[in-house]
């Protein structure tokens, strides 16, 4: 999952609600050090407010603002002393719990330790919206869609009639909810409504995303170009000596590395691979352990066929955030040509995480299945098959291709029920692929060179194909050949729209 903009420059006005009342010197010291605060003299400010906490130590305030100043200094422990000191000062307080689970969910990804101080901070200040905001964050990293609706609809509510900045951010999620449980009528209307309010490049993104499912591919293009309006002006404020950025917080880092995380997947989805791995690589320098640039990353070596750097990207991403569902996806799909006996596993570990209402759990059923399959394991997918089965709409897609593997629809039978270019495009995919599973190369490559001249590339059935490709016909040929028919596939998708 994506963060939010940087609470360094989203949440200062914060320092001013609900204050405590100090002893004059010690408030004194505190509040230049709020006023050092905003002009980013962050060393000044420490100082100011470690001389404020030697006259009273007893300032819950005092301890929140330094662990708001150490945030800058990458000193964890430090940092969380701090605001576990605030708490404890001030158990009415809100702002440490605040504080603290914005730490732990932009810095460390812990979203559980995250969610529970949010929690808290509601049920101590239950009229400011934004800790319902990040609570239904930190529920949707979590897996928790229904808890995270719940969230961002009460945060909706308190600020319907107001003007906050906020609102469009809440659109974005409420649209995001929607469009994982396939409610996507509903998606495009909240994330349009976001659009409107904000002009963050994730919106874009989301937007692209739901036209590829939709399968207006032109449409998707147009979106992510977009996105790509604002690249140059993003490199500019670079330091070029360091290609790390002149910034000055960590938050700010994360936040200049998840907007090249959205840079590098525009170009990925626009067919510009290079620049693409050029965006994601900048970001994991500014940010390493950048969960969202890792699995990004991922996808991206997925589709060139770079099986083994693929897979590393997400073993540390999955280290980093466990419960990032889409790592599992990916990992599945490369595991297939790699370890084919690894992908069943994968594809039960999304289910658990998503649940059936993320129409993706149908799609990492049948990748799974494909593992199966090709390990010789059929008791597996036959059971894979049947669970999906049960939890699928009747003669909707991708209905027909779990007909096919279960072997209640032949090959003629499976692609009349494919309709659309992109379910035509899946279909032979998976014809393709099971031949692999069977020996029979010869007609794999007669199906997978179709998806050449006719196939969906936004698919992870075709990226899976494309690398199976690559192991019978070798991978100069292959990858010569997808970035040929992508580039045509992308400018005419272009020229659509102009």
């Amino acid at each position: 999952m994506t963060h939010p903009r940087s609470f360094m420059t989203l949440f200062f006005f914060i320092f001013t609600i609900a204050s405590n009342g100090f002893g004059q010197t010690a408030n004194d010291l505190l509040q230049k050090a709020v006023a050092l605060i905003a002009e980013d003299k962050i060393d000044e400010a420490i100082e100011s407010l470690n001389r404020s906490i030697a006259l009273d130590p007893s300032i819950s305030r005092a301890y929140s603002h330094l662990g708001f100043c150490l945030i800058d200094k990458q000193v964890s422990t430090k940092t969380i002393d701090c605001f576990e000191k605030a708490i404890k000062l001030d158990q009415k307080d809100f702002l440490p719990h605040f504080y603290l689970g914005t730490y732990y969910m932009m810095q460390l990804e812990k979203y559980d330790s995250a969610l529970n101080h949010f929690l808290q901070s509601i049920d101590l200040y239950p009229v400011f919206d934004v800790s319902y905001l990040y609570s239904g964050i930190c529920s949707l990293n979590l897996n928790k869609d229904d808890d995270a609706m719940k969230y961002i609809i009460k945060g909706l509510t308190l600020i319907q009639n107001k003007q906050s900045s906020y609102k469009g951010l809440f659109y974005f999620y409420k649209g995001l909810i929607e469009l994982q449980s396939g409610r996507f009528d509903s998606a495009e209307n909240d994330l349009k409504n976001s659009m409107k309010m904000i002009g963050d490049p994730k919106v874009y993104l989301l937007l692209g995303s739901l036209s590829d499912i939709q399968g207006d591919h032109s449409e998707s293009i147009a979106y992510n170009a977009i996105i790509l309006k604002n690249d140059m002006e993003l490199l500019k404020s670079y330091n070029t000596k360091t290609n790390i950025g002149a910034v000055v917080f960590k938050t700010d880092r994360i936040n200049q590395s998840n907007q090249l995380v959205v840079l590098g997947a525009a170009y990925h989805r626009i067919g510009d691979m290079d620049k693409a791995l050029n965006r994601l690589n900048r970001a994991l320098r500014i940010v390493e352990n950048n969960s969202f640039a890792l699995t990004e990353r991922a996808y991206l070596y997925l589709h060139c066929g770079n099986l083994e750097a693929s897979i590393n990207d997400l073993n540390k991403s999955m280290e980093i955030c466990p419960s990032k569902s889409k790592n599992y996806l990916l990992k599945s799909a490369a595991e297939i040509t790699i370890n084919p006996k690894d992908a069943p596993e994968l594809a039960k570990n999304f289910v658990k995480l998503r649940s059936w209402k993320d129409p993706d759990s149908t799609i990492a059923t049948i990748i799974g299945s494909l593992g199966a399959i090709k390990a010789g394991d059929k008791t597996t997918s036959t059971s894979l098959i049947d669970e999906a089965i049960k939890h699928s709409k009747k003669n909707v897609w991708p209905y027909p291709l779990l007909k096919y593997l279960r072997g209640e629809f032949d090959e003629n039978l499976l692609n009349k029920s494919a309709r659309t270019p992109d379910q035509k495009s899946d279909a032979q995919a998976v014809i393709g692929l099971i031949a692999v599973a069977r020996g029979r190369k010869d007609k794999a490559s007669e199906h997978f060179h179709w998806l050449l001249k006719q196939g969906n590339p936004r698919s992870l059935y075709f990226d899976i194909a494309m690398n199976e490709l690559r192991k019978i016909e070798g991978r100069k040929s292959v990858d010569d050949a997808v970035a040929q028919y992508c580039s045509k596939l992308y400018k005419s998708y272009m020229n659509t729209k102009k």
